[in-house]
Formats: C-alpha cells, sequence, structure tokens
C-alpha cells in the first residue's frame, strides 16, 4: 500500500464504550417501557414475582449485549490492517515491517536503560573516589600535623579544628564551640557518658600558659560538670599552672604529649597516598613528598595526585577542606562542585549560639 494514504487509528476500548453506550441507550428504552407495563398489575395481570424475574433477565441479557459488543468491537479492531495494508499485521505480528519497527523501538529502548545505567554507575564512581580522596587527605593531615612545627604553622582556627578531630579519631563524640564567645571551652566531648571540655591555645613555643588561663577554664568544667578537661597548647606551661593543675581534673597537654595523641589517632603509617580513578574505581598509589603527580590506572584513565604537605597544612592557595589548589581566581575550591570548601565565608559571622558540628 503507498504512503500517500492515511489511515484513521482508533484506540479499541475507547470504541468498544462508545458503543456499548450506544447499545445501552437503544436497549434501555424497551426495557424501561416492558418494566412499566409489568409492573402496572392491574393492566397485565402477572404475578408480581413473574414480573421480577423478567426485569432480572432482562437486565442479565442487557449486559450480556454489551458485552458482546465489546467483544465484537475488539475482534474488528484486532483483524484490522497495519499501516502497510496486512489484516491483523500488528496484533497477530504477520506485518514484517511492523515487527521490524517494534523490535527497532525496543532495542533503542534498552540502549537508552544501558546508558542510563552506565551514566549512575559513573557517577557513583566519582562519588567513591571523591569520598576516598577526602579520607585520604584527613588521614595524612594527621600525620602532617605529627610534627611540632606543623601544628605551630596552623592558623588558630584549624588548630581548634585538628585538635576536635583528633579526639572523634581518639574515640570521643566531639561538638565545637563558637570560634567567638566560646565561655572558656573550644569543644565538648562525650565518652561513656561522661563529660570533657577542651581549651586550644596555638602558641608560639617561648610562650606559655599561665594559671589565670586554668582557672577560666576550670570555671566552664564546674559549669558544663565536665568530668575533665584537656588544656591543648604547642607552646609550654607555667610552673603555677602545673601546679593548680594538679588539684584539678585538667589535663596539661603540651606540644611532645600533643604529638604522641596525634599518632595514636592517625597512626605512623608511611606519607603514601592512594586515591581512586574516578572513571573506573581503581586504586592508584602516589608519593606525597612529589609537589603533584599523574599516573594512568590499569585501565589507561589519567589519575592526578594534586595533595602536597603544603596542601594539608592548609597554607595560603589551597582548600582547607580537601587540600586541593583553590581556582584561579582564589574564591573556591578547583575540585568544585564536589568540593564547596570557599575561603570568603567568614565562620565568624556565626552567631555565638551556633554549634559546629564536626565533620
Amino acid at each position: 500500500m503507498g504512503g500517500t494514504s492515511v489511515r484513521r487509528r482508533y484506540d479499541s476500548g475507547w470504541v468498544a464504550n462508545v458503543v456499548g453506550i450506544l447499545t445501552l441507550i437503544l436497549l434501555a428504552v424497551p426495557v424501561l417501557n416492558a418494566f412499566v407495563r409489568m409492573t402496572n398489575w392491574t393492566a397485565t395481570g402477572l404475578p408480581k414475582w413473574l414480573a421480577f424475574l423478567a426485569l432480572v433477565l432482562s437486565i442479565y441479557m442487557l449486559l450480556l449485549a454489551l458485552q458482546g459488543a465489546k467483544a465484537l468491537i475488539d475482534l474488528i479492531l484486532k483483524y484490522r490492517p497495519c499501516p502497510h495494508g496486512v489484516v491483523a499485521g500488528q496484533a497477530l505480528q504477520r506485518c514484517p515491517s511492523c515487527n521490524a519497527a517494534v523490535a527497532e523501538r525496543e532495542e533503542q529502548q534498552r540502549q537508552r536503560e544501558a546508558e542510563r545505567e552506565r551514566a549512575e554507575l559513573k557517577k557513583q564512581i566519582a562519588r567513591d573516589a571523591a569520598r576516598h580522596r577526602l579520607q585520604e587527605v584527613q588521614r595524612l593531615r594527621g600525620l602532617v600535623l605529627q610534627r611540632e612545627d606543623n601544628l605551630r604553622s596552623l592558623s588558630p582556627r584549624d588548630f581548634e579544628d585538628e585538635v576536635a578531630r583528633m579526639f572523634k579519631n581518639l574515640g570521643y563524640d566531639v561538638r565545637q564551640t563558637p570560634y567567638s564567645n566560646d565561655k572558656g571551652k573550644d569543644a565538648i566531648l562525650r565518652r561513656d557518658g561522661l563529660v570533657y571540655l577542651v581549651e586550644c591555645k596555638r602558641y608560639d613555643e617561648n610562650r606559655s600558659v599561665g594559671r589565670p588561663t586554668l582557672q577560666k577554664f576550670f570555671a566552664a568544667m564546674i559549669e558544663e560538670k565536665a568530668a575533665g578537661g584537656f588544656l591543648v597548647t604547642t607552646g609550654y606551661f607555667a610552673k603555677t599552672a602545673e601546679e593548680y593543675a594538679r588539684s584539678t581534673k585538667i589535663t596539661l597537654v603540651n606540644g611532645k604529649l600533643l604529638v604522641q595523641y596525634m599518632q595514636e589517632a592517625y597512626g605512623k603509617e608511611p606519607w603514601t597516598l592512594t586515591l581512586k580513578c574516578p572513571d573506573c574505581g581503581v586504586v592508584v598509589p602516589f608519593d606525597v613528598s612529589r609537589d603533584g603527580s599523574e599516573k594512568l590506572c590499569p585501565s589507561g584513565h589519567k589519575v592526578l595526585c594534586d595533595v602536597t604537605e603544603d596542601g594539608l597544612l592548609g597554607a595560603a592557595g589551597y582548600c582547607k577542606s580537601c587540600a586541593a589548589p583553590l581556582d584561579s581566581k582564589g574564591e573556591r575550591c578547583s575540585r568544585w562542585p564536589d568540593c564547596r570548601w570557599m575561603p570568603a565565608v567568614k565562620r565568624s559571622s556565626r552567631p555565638p549560639s551556633h554549634r559546629r558540628e564536626l565533620t
């Protein structure tokens, strides 16, 4: 058949419903008239049970007629010619052209589903690679901070964050306080149902922590009903502070003891870094001592290592979350939007009531 002829298609369910309604109207009129005559008992002289039985049979015959009409319409539409002129070409799959078109549509649908699955798998692999990278950065950051000079190179806020993260790795539930107006405590620790406080002082090696600082910290411990406290500093403690600490439950943590805590929290693992390929998820080892490097995974994909010691220390120009370099403008992490850290955000603008949750 030529392609110039236009065939009007009908949905079998819609046509059957229209025919059924018309049939119902045509059959309902005589049935209702018969019912009216039969209900006039004096005119017909029929007993009531016979009139009721006739009504039931009429309704039953009406339903059978509707069902038969629908079946007839379905049969007619089933054997209608396909667009290529073959009788029942689509319903009974007699038309090769229609069968080929159906097979092509099914193949296209399978290809689309396979493409969606591949895209979703690629996204999942990339997310796992980013998560693994962040875990490795946090682990290596703990190794970098096992030197006192690196601890002193941190800013006071970064020092607080790293000490809080260290206690979290030691098994404490950590909640940091605001950077300003902290009421004499930088973090609140919980373990085994007990509360401990932490106060951090990032000082030079020649600067001391005196007794007044401990007295203020001990007052905060009484207010929080803490079972103990840790006063952490990169400087040293004056003798008056050491004497006062003996009469309280304050643990004095200087630079050397802090390094031991860091080693306990992060271990003494070698300076190696493993990154996952964002394309296939294969683990690739790197040497952090080099200033960035690039390798090929076994599948031939390029894996870039942009983690350096400066980045782990949060130096200027590096992201303090994932240790990657900032973008060319220095406004956000170069791994945006995987990493959403932005140096332009001023954390000191948080309200005093805000509690910092450690990530």
